[in-house]
């Protein structure tokens, strides 16, 4: 089991299970950092804090490809503004609230992965209605210890898994094309989530067999979502 490696945050190696021995995640704040002359177009017009951001979500990227033995490369973005990983690894990078975080796998042991991080801020009801489908807040509300937390949860483990199918499948999600089961494992702020039920389409059955993490430290959460097994490049 790889361990989650943090910068300037202390929490456990619950995010990083879903990929098993194969994934490693890297967090650090943004900051001032140098990136590949490969990457440099893509904020030559960027405001300085999307350059910060980043610069240090491809920065986690590489220190992340570093711990499965993937050597310093450059992480261009796509057409779709998606970084390009090298050969054989997966990945994602998620920015916000002044975090960036980066989940890396090898694509023989993960076919798909969307990583999340956001800072714990209020929500207004009507985008909380917008989130967070009727039957989600139903089972979400009995649960005890997330009072305030819920939309925040919500928001970031769909992110997660939004990021982890459309990459994959070419699909654009809603909000309410999945609905989402969550469980607590611990006190401390750290447990599951699953798709429940999701939209017809050929995404469908990877969306129920996705497993789920989601992981409070401080004022921000973070939610990881990984599709099991061997990614086909066709």
């Amino acid at each position: 089991m790889m361990p989650v490696r943090s910068a300037g945050i202390d929490f456990p190696d619950e995010l990083a299970r879903p990929g098993g021995a194969g994934l490693t995640i890297c967090v650090a704040p943004a900051r001032d950092l140098p990136y590949f002359p490969e990457e440099r177009d893509a904020v030559a017009r960027a405001t300085a804090a999307r350059r910060r951001e980043f610069a240090t979500g491809r920065d986690c990227a590489r220190r992340a490809l570093a711990r499965l033995g993937a050597p310093p490369v450059a992480l261009p973005p796509d057409a779709d503004g998606l970084p390009r990983w090298p050969p054989g690894f997966t990945g994602s990078i998620s920015h916000g609230g002044g975090l960036c975080c980066a989940a890396v796998a090898r694509t023989s042991d993960v076919a798909a992965l969307g990583i999340d991080v956001e800072r714990i801020v209020p929500f207004e009801p009507s985008l909380a209605r917008r989130v967070c489908r009727a039957d989600e807040r139903a089972r979400i509300v009995r649960m005890p210890g997330l009072d305030g937390y819920w939309p925040n949860l919500v928001f970031s483990a769909k992110e997660a898994v939004y990021k982890c199918l459309s990459p994959r499948f070419g699909c654009f999600l809603e909000f309410e094309d999945v609905g989402l089961a969550f469980t607590i494992e611990s006190a401390a702020g750290h447990g599951r989530f699953r798709v429940v039920d999701a939209m017809p389409g050929r995404w469908e059955g990877a969306a129920r067999a996705l497993e789920g993490r989601w992981l409070i430290a401080g004022d921000h959460i973070f939610a990881s979502a990984v599709e099991h097994g061997r990614c086909d490049p066709g």
